[in-house]
Formats: structure tokens, C-alpha cells, sequence
């Protein structure tokens, strides 16, 4: 099981689960957590998701950073081309995920939109 973490921030190290079997002892014998009487499926299920999700916040953060340095290192035109900057759109918030604010764009003069028509203008086929 692994040691209930007292900050969440805190990695969680290899040598934080008990009962596993040390690569210098092969004789050593390992039991399945179910069966190991410190096992405690909540606190494990915990540290799942926070370990994932201390790492899925890190990564948003990181392209976050990138997509802000682009906008301002970018040229408004790159911008266009890249798919970074959609002109004359409309943009409103939809709905909330996770907490985070999920928002609808709408382009003028398309009800439904193709998937090759949403691509940058480098991606699109013919351009």
C-alpha cells in the first residue's frame, strides 16, 4: 500500500510501496495488496488520481505557456495559418468540465463544420 501522503504535491516514490519486492532479494516473497493487512484500496485510489492529476495540471500549465508566447512572439498572419487566431468568430462560454470553463466557437457562414474546414490553411487539402 502506499504511505498516505501527507502533501499532495509530494511524489510518490517507488520506495513508498510496502510489500514489493526489493530487485536485490529475488527470494523474497510478494503478496497481492488485497491480501496484505496495511492495504487500503481508498488511500491507494487517492494517490492515483492525485499523482495524475498533479501531472495533467503541469502539462496544461506548460502548453498554456507555450500557447501565450506564441501569441505574442507570432505573427498575426502565422497566427491565421497555424490555426492560433480564428478571425471574425464568436466564442461563448458552453458549459464547465472539471471545473474549467468549456467554450463554443462560432464562425459565421458555417452551421456545421467539417473537420478539413477547421484545419489551419496549411493543413488543408489543395492549399
Amino acid at each position: 500500500a502506499l504511505k498516505d501522503a501527507k502533501d499532495e504535491d509530494e511524489p510518490i516514490e517507488k520506495s513508498d510501496i510496502r510489500g514489493s519486492r526489493k530487485a536485490s532479494d529475488p527470494d523474497t516473497e510478494t503478496t497481492l495488496p488485497s491480501s496484505n493487512p496495511n492495504y487500503n484500496a481508498d488511500t491507494n485510489a487517492n494517490a492515483y488520481a492525485r499523482h495524475w492529476e498533479r501531472l495533467l495540471r503541469a502539462e496544461q500549465q506548460e502548453r498554456a505557456e507555450q500557447a501565450k508566447q506564441r501569441r505574442s512572439d507570432w505573427s498575426p498572419r502565422r497566427l491565421q495559418d497555424t490555426g492560433y487566431d480564428i478571425r471574425n468568430a464568436l466564442a461563448m462560454c458552453d458549459t464547465e468540465l472539471l471545473g474549467d470553463k468549456m467554450v463554443k466557437v462560432l464562425v459565421p457562414g458555417y452551421s456545421h463544420m467539417d473537420e478539413e474546414e477547421m484545419q489551419p490553411r496549411s493543413r488543408r487539402k489543395g492549399k
